[in-house]
């Protein structure tokens, strides 16, 4: 195939897909009458029990579900006593604080603002990974393109949810695994505790390899930690752990859960066995996670002497395997896949020497094959999400593999775009 046409297919696929999202987002980004369709009531609620209760009883399910019934009157998860709860870490409270207004549409529409340019901030941090990995600076769009258009982020968007913290987190210690800055990564793993138990997945398996890489990690979430304790208080802390307690056992739709939307292991096993027992189900959920930690744990013990090439595609791999096994994964939190897909197309380029353009075209079809999961009319539409999270996990390991088979450090690649 030419060059000129697979540059063409490459561009006929991006604006392909861009149309499609925009058909999908639009609606929901000017339309105030969807501002109660986003999982963003959660920190809208959070923000309102601050004002009438303060900080120390922000994750009271009381109050939350009284504040939800104010805030979202006509959703259907406030009947039968129900609510959607806030149950996030308090990090990132005074950030919100700043951006929730008595507008709660316009509140979505500046987070959304927000959202955009923290990934913007993350495709110029994988833009610096690609440079640095030796692939040439005027062949990086071929590739970051394809990042910016990954399925999961414009599901991240329609939500007005935060994993993008959590994306941003993980490239920031990307980074640093190539520079050796230990202090910048220790900050990433930290902004991953945005997410508690992903966090957990991406930092323990390091205290069986190259555990040096903690350190840092330790000062900065014992500060992010403090600063949150010092926001809501102990009896505020006591009660963030109980409702997380409750939102990663929570069957069902209850407490705004509904596992078989989820795209991870014990989700996959539901919609084999519907009827499945909550204690199977619960055995499964927390089986596959800590196989996971272990699995990890032992894959990086075995490459604790790794290069750092190849300790990136061993983060790419950790990264594909945590959030499969992770216990609670909706659709928007699948975003950090955007680190395993960067990580696997750097060794695809570098160690298997193939096109930079072929190599962005097959991401853009992995996000293409994703896009009937808008439609829910469409039968088996979830079957294509697993799809693209097994060929990814297949494909990180694959580049772990190639990059540890090749014990000098790759040479720059000037790929033909």
């Amino acid at each position: 195939m030419s060059d000129r046409l697979t540059k063409l297919i490459f561009v006929c696929l991006a604006v392909t897909i861009t149309g499609i999202y925009s058909a999908f987002l639009w609606p929901f980004l000017t339309d105030p009458a969807t501002k109660t369709h986003h999982d963003f009531i959660i920190f809208a609620t959070a923000d309102l029990l601050i004002d009438q209760h303060g900080y120390s009883n922000v994750y009271d399910l009381d109050l939350q579900h009284e504040a939800q019934a104010v805030i979202a009157p006509d959703v259907a998860y406030n009947i039968g006593g129900r609510v959607l709860p806030f149950n996030h870490p308090p990090l990132l409270l005074p950030l919100f604080r700043l951006v929730i207004t008595p507008d709660l549409f316009q509140s979505y529409q500046i987070w959304t603002l927000i959202n955009a340019f923290l990934i913007a901030v993350c495709a110029w941090l994988s833009r610096k990974i690609i440079v640095l990995a030796g692939i040439a600076p005027r062949s990086t769009w071929y590739l970051i393109i394809p990042l910016v258009l990954i399925f999961p982020l414009q599901i991240n968007l329609h939500q007005g949810q935060d994993i993008v913290f959590v994306l941003l987190g993980v490239l920031i210690f990307l980074l640093s695994l190539q520079t050796d800055n230990l202090f910048l990564g220790g900050l990433g793993l930290a902004l991953t505790t945005v997410s508690p138990h992903l966090a957990v997945a991406f930092s323990v398996p390091w205290l069986f390899g190259q555990r040096k890489r903690l350190n840092a990690f330790y000062f900065w979430g014992g500060l992010f930690t403090v600063f949150s304790i010092w926001l809501v208080g102990i009896d505020g802390t006591l009660d963030y752990f109980d409702v997380l307690t409750g939102s990663a056992t929570a069957e069902g739709g209850t407490f705004g859960v509904n596992k078989i939307r989820m795209y991870n292991f014990s989700a996959l096993t539901l919609r084999f066995w519907r009827t499945m027992p909550s204690t199977i189900l619960s055995a499964l959920t927390w089986g596959g996670y800590i196989f996971s930690l272990a699995y990890l744990s032992w894959l990086h013990r075995k490459h604790q002497t790794a290069n750092n090439q190849t300790l990136l595609s061993l983060m790419g791999h950790t990264v594909i395997i945590s959030l499969f096994f992770a216990p609670h994964l909706h659709l928007h939190s699948l975003l950090p896949i955007w680190v395993s897909f960067l990580t696997c197309a750097i060794a695809i380029v570098q160690f298997e020497e193939k096109s930079v353009v072929n190599t962005g075209i097959g991401m853009l079809l992995a996000s293409l094959i994703m896009t009937p999961i808008f439609v829910q009319t469409i039968p088996l539409r979830s079957v294509t999400g697993y799809v693209v999270i097994f060929a990814t996990i297949y494909l990180s390991y694959r580049a772990l593999q190639t990059g540890a088979a090749h014990k000098p450090a790759p040479k720059p690649v000037h790929t033909q775009a």
